[in-house]
């Protein structure tokens, strides 16, 4: 069994948002809690730019093994993705952290060309999610 999920955090005029298979509002709210608490891990180890890295937080059961890709580039962070295995599918090869790594590259690159045409409203963009709990939409 296998899970993913994904969030853009407020900032640039943008609203949070999530990406998640299925789930009831409970277990949306946590993810979204549970990704703003993953990125800011992994800001804590490179402040900017887009990483690929093993998941940060404890992982929870069922899962056994987690990959997580911070899309950013100098300027912006878009977004974050989190990946989890059970031991059932076994840990992560290395031609599938290769392919994950390629598109990395490839969707910031995109994702940084795009937030050029982007409408540029209040403060600057940061590298760290807003503090607020908003729910995501």
């Amino acid at each position: 069994m296998s899970h993913w999920s994904f969030a853009r955090f407020k900032g640039n005029g943008l609203h949070n948002q999530l990406l998640l298979p299925g789930g009831n509002e409970q277990e949306r709210s946590n993810a979204f809690t549970q990704l703003r608490a993953e990125f800011t891990l992994q800001r804590g180890q490179v402040a900017v730019g887009p990483r690929l890295s093993a998941t940060l937080r404890p992982l929870e059961e069922p899962y056994s093994a987690g990959i997580t890709l911070v899309f950013s580039d100098q300027r912006r962070t878009f977004g974050i993705l989190i990946l989890l295995r059970t031991s059932e599918l076994g840990p992560f090869t290395s031609a599938e952290i290769h392919a994950l790594v390629l598109a990395l590259d490839s969707a910031a690159d995109r994702l940084s060309g795009l937030a050029i045409a982007e409408p540029q409203s209040g403060s600057p963009s940061k590298t760290e999610p807003a503090e607020t709990p908003d729910a995501p939409s």
